[in-house]
Parts: C-alpha cells; structure tokens; sequence
C-alpha cells in the first residue's frame, strides 16, 4: 500500500530500485520524500542502469558508444555512487580519461557492446583502483566479453608491472622444457637457488615449443640495492600443476592455442598471489579482483560438471 505523500514509481524506476537494494532493505525507498544520498545521486546502479534515452539493451552500439562518452565526460560522479564498492573520485577522472580513449578505438560490431553496462561500469572502476589498464602495446588487463558480461582479466605485462613497481624489484617467468637440465639448491646469502641450462640443441636452435614438451614454469623474482642483488625468490609450476589450472578456465580456446603463453602468466600470476614481492594496495585489489573471477568461475563450472570429476583449484580464467 502507498504512503501517503509517496510518489509511484514508473516500471524502469521500480526495477533499478530492486537492483540497487542487493538483497538489503534500504532505509527508504526513492520517492517517498526522504533525502537522497549525499552529491544528490540516486540509489546505487540506478544511476548507470536507466538513462533519458531508454534501457541500455535498447541502444544500438554507436548509441552506447555516444552514452559512454557522455559519462566518463561529465558523469563520473554518478557513476561512483552506483557502484558496489569505494573508488577515490580521482582515479576514477584519470581512468575516464584512459577509457574514452580506449572505447573510442573499438568498432561497433565488437561484442563488448553486447555486454551489460553494469560489467563496463565495474571494469572502469577497477582499473581506477588498481592503476592497471587495457589499451596499448602492453596491456596491463584483458578486457572479455563472455555471455554478456564484459571481464576484466590481469594480463601478462599487469602482473610484472605490479613488481616492478616496488623499486629495486624485478619479476621473470620462463618455460623449462624436457630437454632442459633444471636444478633446486641452497645459497647461505641468497637461500633457495635454481640453475636452468638450455640442452638437447644448438645454441640459436629453439626445442619443441608445445605442451607435450614443456616440463613447467620458473617464475622468479630479485631485489638490487644500488644494482647488486640482495634477494631472490623463485617458484618452479610443474605442467600437472599448470594442467590442475587450465581444468578450471572458461577460456579452453585460448589455453589450446596459446597453451605455453598461459602457462607463463599462470606462474605470473602465483609470484603474485604467494607475495614473492611486496603488494602494493593497488596490486591488493587487483589479485582480489581476480581471486572473484575465480570463484565465479569454479562456480560456473560446477554448475555444468559433476563435481566428483572437478578438480578444485582455482586457475587462470
């Protein structure tokens, strides 16, 4: 029953109202008088969700690409309310500034206008928060469109910049293959220590690059201080651990085609999630934007396989 003084809410009002509630009641409700949150700013994804010009869905891509441009040029402000979690108002204009620039160079029969605006939102917000960025020579992220939702994904050169930039750090990965001669000791100034020798061909000769030969990643990180080496750290991913990860990826397209190239970043991407190096905050929220996708991830796979053949561990998306 409507309250007195309560004003109805149009169908589109009433359903960015139930988005923005998150399974939470609010204190009130739009309409019924109460006083809006501070910057005069609508409930939370009511402000990405419905705009003058109709449902989002509606729009063709040019018209989606025109709405982007107006928000990262003069809506930013709405947009940070209407997201699920805190980005500083700062990052948020740099990161409209990368992203103008980066919707502008994608054509309109891209997939990534399929996806919700929601997905594109969160995306922005991201690389605001951790500073890692798509676009250019050496993406930091991978942006994908999958079923809608456009992912944001840390690629190879976001996992070594989160390294580097601790100064005096620096982050490798290589694949060892079964021809290779690899060996595990101990150092009394350095700790554990490895040395890898190239075998079973001439030098400027390359072994067999596929997945049958390749026996694992060496993923290592250094410390200099006034260019001599003061720390070093490694970790070496056997295939079957990599293998554990690819059971658990959407993406089996790209882990056949690029099988050696995945198994790479994999080891980035564990330098980073056992803290070889130190994490910066930004380098925080962009492994916690990707320990989420992996658990969106097993969950969507549980959903198709039957869980007894699963195997659990979460892996590169």
């Amino acid at each position: 029953m409507k309250q007195q003084g309560q004003q109805e809410l149009s169908p589109e009002e009433e359903a960015a109202f139930e988005r923005s509630r998150g399974g939470q009641e609010p204190a009130t409700r739009p309409g019924n008088g109460s006083k809006e949150k501070k910057r005069g700013t609508p409930p939370r994804q009511q402000a990405v969700a419905t705009k003058k010009s109709g449902p989002w869905e509606s729009l063709s891509a040019p018209e989606k690409k025109s709405r982007i441009k107006t928000w990262l040029n003069g809506e930013v402000d709405a947009m940070i309310q209407a997201l699920p979690f805190d980005v500083p108002e700062e990052a948020m204009l740099k990161a409209a500034t990368r992203f103008k620039v980066f919707f502008g160079g994608i054509p309109s029969d891209s997939k990534v206008w399929a996806c919700t605006n929601e997905s594109l939102s969160l995306c922005i917000a991201k690389s605001a928060l951790t500073g890692c960025f798509p676009g250019g020579p050496s993406p930091d992220v991978d942006l994908i469109p999958r079923s809608g939702v456009l992912d944001w994904q840390m690629g190879f050169h976001g996992y070594v910049n989160l390294c580097r930039r601790n100064p005096g750090w620096d982050i490798d990965c290589v694949p060892v293959w079964t021809v290779d001669d690899f060996e595990e000791g101990f150092s009394t100034e350095l700790g554990a220590t490895f040395q890898l020798s190239r075998g079973g061909y001439e030098p400027g000769e390359s072994a067999a690059k596929d997945e049958e030969s390749l026996r694992g990643v060496l993923v290592w990180v250094t410390q200099r201080e006034h260019g001599e080496v003061i720390g070093r750290k490694h970790r070496f991913l056997s295939k079957a651990d990599i293998l554990k990860r690819k059971a658990c990826a959407q993406t089996k397209d790209v882990w056949n085609k690029w099988f050696v190239e995945q198994s790479v970043k994999t080891g980035l991407r564990y330098a980073g999630q056992r803290a070889l190096f130190p994490l910066t905050p930004g380098a925080r929220e962009a492994l916690a934007f990707e320990a989420e996708n992996d658990q969106r991830i097993v969950a969507a796979t549980l959903q198709e396989r039957p869980a007894a053949g699963l195997l659990l561990e979460a892996g590169d998306a």
